[in-house]
């Protein structure tokens, strides 16, 4: 499966989506991967993608289900921190962004 076909997947509700593109604007990878990851070295370009996505999954199923657990701010931050590793592989690959 291609990170096209991948993202053509991930059905979200606009806002959300809407909210981590403009989360793009601010991401700087080094701090937020860090910290989203909490790990002291960031992982190659593009290589964060399933850790993101597993992650991103669990917190869809939480928002869907109303757990008390849930965190907006938490999901807009992994799903903007998987839109940004997906333009890395998609420009690594000579593909237009997401």
């Amino acid at each position: 499966m291609t990170i096209q076909q991948v993202y053509q997947h991930i059905f979200r509700p606009k806002l959300l989506v809407r909210a981590a593109r403009i989360g793009l604007q601010n991401y700087v990878r080094d701090k937020d991967l860090k910290h989203l990851l909490k790990v002291n070295r960031l992982p190659r370009e593009g290589s964060a993608k399933e850790d993101l996505m597993l992650r991103e999954s669990a917190l869809e199923a939480a928002r869907i289900s109303g757990a008390a657990s849930y965190s907006l701010i938490e999901h807009i931050s992994v799903l903007t921190a998987l839109l940004a590793e997906m333009n890395l592989i998609l420009k690594q690959r000579g593909n237009a962004a997401v």
